[in-house]
């Protein structure tokens, strides 16, 4: 069911026990979602029903600000909706970055609750980390804390590690609350392509860090050339880490890749580090030591792993296994709906038989439920309530710490680059279901030793550091190994979905090209060539002509005929908007504010595909006391409230516009609200934001002045104020 605005307000489904599944939504009139209430009903064994009721609240900007949940189901509370719990509040700065999150707050304010999380950033909005005087030592109040470092030295531990000035991340510092509350770091290094070479692992001792007995290093090849670690495709060659094996520090994989003739397929990799097996370190053994340990089928899935002891892989027609067996413990099912959703797991071993069933969020196991998904982590049944776990995540969106609501650390999770486990400084606590959310938030799969993250379209294995099924994508990435792992940049990069390599943006998190909104800039990556033809071909995600936005002028990016990037700066004054009607009403607002004005017209245009006529610039005091007697003492409708000098049109700073479709303009146009954020992203007020009376097609930017103020200041001979320099 649709409202007036096309947007779903219900939606009805059944899924696969044979229950109703119906999710509504209540929006806000900018389309943000207030309200969504979601009731599932499972059939079959152990029958039930689960209501979830999420309420979202926004500030004026339309930043999430608080989110809270209330949870209801008929075998562990009757149905009785739960208190209201604070899941989570934000608040932001100024730039719009987030400064702090509370997790389990005790009210909507954010007073202290399961776990606060403050956010830091650098003058180039990069994040700087989280809890970052936890990870320091200067406070003992959090779970998790961490900092990163690029181009400077970490707050804490002197000079320790490397700086870069590609962006590249230098080291990382971690604090969790087990093993004595260590203070951890890795230092970084790369080769030219930004590629992780080498994770020195060092440990707080005193005011510094060092070297000690605990040592979970990881290097690809030699750790400082690139010809060593991987071959022209991108394919890993070779990599070594430690671990503690019975408290020790001992070489766990001294791992060395060979790949089939011409091809990206994985023939073998050969172990010449101790068999650790037998501790459950969770990292690769060479269960085979033969020359060919895999196989793989005409679409490039892998279908057979020796050193797993999978003898066997199908796969269905969208490339997702669908059957695997391995000798000598069981085998695996899966079924999924026809857009490749996971629906259930059937896991066999022995005569005993595990299933997993996937209905939305809430996860059922042998048919009880496990927990219910939501934003910040789960809500699990705890006899005959819910009890809230906490996932504390670092800036990849790996789950570092699980916290119960009271503040009970459930898990605590290090990991080595490419996803492995660091067990001997991991921690769970086995009274509670694990939560197999893990490496960068994706769902790890250890039934009968498989210990894969299942991405969205395919598999990562850890061990290892490669999927097990071809890029879906490989086509349009040519320079890049088929089954590489974010391109072998694990530290600044997640590979989103399984589907490509994507920058981390300010706040961590993936971004896709097509998330306008969140674009600060363009970053040049070339062109695909083919080696036989040299032909040049575009890459996936990029786009020919692009355009960033600053306070004076836009600069144009694009390539030449050879293929090389070409920057073009322009000052607003020169660029016109494309409309005459637009420019000749902005060369009449004060000069203060034409650039913002026309940066917002561009902006709309170039990025959005929004195309705006300003309707309404600047009004003498004069017209707007004609506009004023219309519809009351002259002919015509009434269209403003506001006499001669109480309008801000009146001092220049102040605009009306309307999107243009097809050369018309569109006084209905439902896009109000995205152009609404267009103009508050450069900095306008937006009338559609205001409390009392809306104004859609309003922007102005008094730069702090009241109408009062601005009555009172002198005026030009043109009538705008001459405002303070």
């Amino acid at each position: 069911i649709y409202d007036n605005k096309t947007r779903p307000i219900q939606v009805k489904s059944l899924n696969q026990t044979g229950g109703l599944d119906v999710i509504t939504t209540q929006y806000s009139w900018s389309g943000q979602p207030l309200v969504v209430v979601n009731y599932q009903s499972k059939g079959g064994t152990n029958a039930q029903t689960t209501t979830t009721i999420t309420t979202n609240d926004y500030d004026a900007l339309g930043r999430l600000v608080k989110t809270s949940k209330k949870i209801a189901n008929s075998l562990i509370n009757s149905n009785a909706l739960s208190t209201e719990k604070m899941i989570a509040v934000n608040k932001y700065d100024a730039l719009g970055q987030l400064t702090t999150k509370t997790l389990g707050a005790a009210d909507a304010n954010g007073a202290a609750g399961t776990e606060k999380q403050a956010f830091e950033y650098n003058i180039r909005g990069w994040l700087l980390g989280m809890n970052r005087g936890y990870a320091q030592n200067s406070n003992n109040t959090s779970n998790f804390g961490f900092e990163l470092n690029y181009d400077q030295y970490p707050g804490y531990g002197g000079t320790t590690g490397n700086r870069f000035y590609t962006g590249n991340i230098g080291g990382m510092t971690w604090r969790g609350k087990q093993n004595g509350a260590q203070i951890r770091r890795y230092n970084f290094s790369y080769d030219n392509a930004n590629r992780i070479l080498n994770a020195d692992y060092l440990e707080a001792s005193g005011s510094s860090f060092a070297k000690t007995t605990t040592d979970f290093s990881s290097q690809m090849g030699d750790g400082t050339s690139a010809n060593s670690a991987y071959d022209y495709n991108g394919n890993i060659l070779a990599m070594t880490q430690k671990g503690l094996v019975s408290g020790a520090t001992q070489v766990i994989d001294q791992l060395s890749y060979t790949y089939k003739s011409g091809s990206n397929k994985l023939a073998k990799v050969s172990e010449a580090a101790m068999n650790t097996a037998a501790y459950q370190l969770g990292d690769f053994n060479d269960g085979a030591n033969t020359d060919d340990d895999y196989d793989y089928d005409a679409n490039g899935n892998l279908t057979r792993d020796q050193n797993k002891n999978i003898t066997s892989i199908s796969y269905n027609v969208l490339n997702l296994p669908e059957y695997i067996v391995v000798a000598g413990k069981g085998a695996i099912s899966y079924q999924y709906d026809a857009a490749g959703n996971k629906l259930n797991k059937k896991v066999t071993e022995g005569s005993a038989t595990k299933q997993t069933d996937y209905l939305g969020g809430s996860i059922f196991e042998n048919n009880v439920l496990q927990h219910v998904a939501m934003e910040e982590g789960r809500l699990r049944p705890s006899g005959s309530s819910f009890v809230a776990d906490y996932m504390l995540k670092d800036h990849l969106g790996n789950v570092r710490s699980l916290v119960q609501e009271d503040g009970t650390l459930l898990e605590e999770t290090s990991y080595y680059p490419f996803g492995l486990t660091m067990k001997g400084i991991s921690y769970q606590n086995t009274a509670v279901a694990e939560n197999k959310k893990k490496f960068v938030g994706q769902l790890l799969d250890d039934d009968l030793g498989l210990n894969w993250y299942q991405f969205r379209y395919r598999n990562h294995d850890p061990q290892i550091g490669r999927f097990t099924e071809i890029d879906p994508l490989a086509a349009q990435y040519a320079h890049n190994g088929t089954y590489v792992y974010a391109e072998n940049k694990p530290i600044n990069g997640i590979d989103l979905e399984g589907l490509e390599w994507l920058p981390v943006n300010k706040n961590g998190q993936g971004i896709s090209p097509d998330d306008k909104e969140n674009i600060n800039g363009y970053k040049w990556v070339g062109y695909d060539v083919n080696a036989e033809t040299g032909e040049k071909t575009a890459k996936a995600g990029t786009v020919a002509t692009a355009y960033t936005f600053g306070e004076k002028g836009r600069t144009t990016l694009g390539a030449d005929k050879s293929g090389n990037a070409t920057e073009k700066w322009e000052s607003y004054s020169s660029l016109s908007t494309g409309d005459a009607a637009t420019d000749k009403k902005i060369a009449t607002l004060h000069t203060s504010v034409q650039n913002k004005m026309k940066e917002f017209i561009l902006k709309a245009d170039n990025r959005f595909g929004i195309k705006l006529r300003v309707t309404d610039g600047f009004r003498s005091v004069e017209q707007q006391d004609k506009l004023y007697a219309q519809g009351r003492t002259a002919p015509g409708n009434r269209v403003t409230n506001a006499r001669g000098g109480y309008s801000n049109h009146n001092f220049g700073l102040a605009v009306d516009v309307v999107p243009m479709v097809n050369g018309k303009p569109n006084f209905e146009s439902n896009q109000y609200p995205l152009i609404g954020r267009i103009g508050q992203s450069v900095g306008l007020e937006w009338g559609g934001s205001w409390k009392t009376i809306l104004d859609q097609p309003h922007f102005q930017d008094l730069q702090g002045f009241s109408l009062k103020d601005l009555r009172a200041i002198p005026k030009d001979e043109k009538g705008l104020p001459v405002l303070p320099q």
